[in-house]
């Protein structure tokens, strides 16, 4: 089935949740990859359809757990 991951954004200007239509797993990797230098971006689904994509090292936290779709 589909999995979902809420994340909540937060810096001293914003504190923003968002429900995604990705996996844990994904978002992961995608910071292994960002520690290595080759992906600064985290593009994903939102629940809405709409498409977000979030630079991490424009908030003091990224927090994230799955979901039930």
């Amino acid at each position: 089935g589909r999995e979902m991951i809420r994340m909540q954004v937060q810096n001293p200007y914003m504190d923003e949740t968002y429900e995604l239509d990705t996996t844990l797993e994904r978002w992961m990797i995608f910071l292994e990859n960002k520690q290595r230098g080759n992906e600064e971006f985290f593009v994903a689904k939102m629940k809405s359809g709409q498409v977000i994509t979030i630079n991490p090292s424009n908030y003091a936290s990224v927090t994230v757990v799955e979901v039930e779709p």
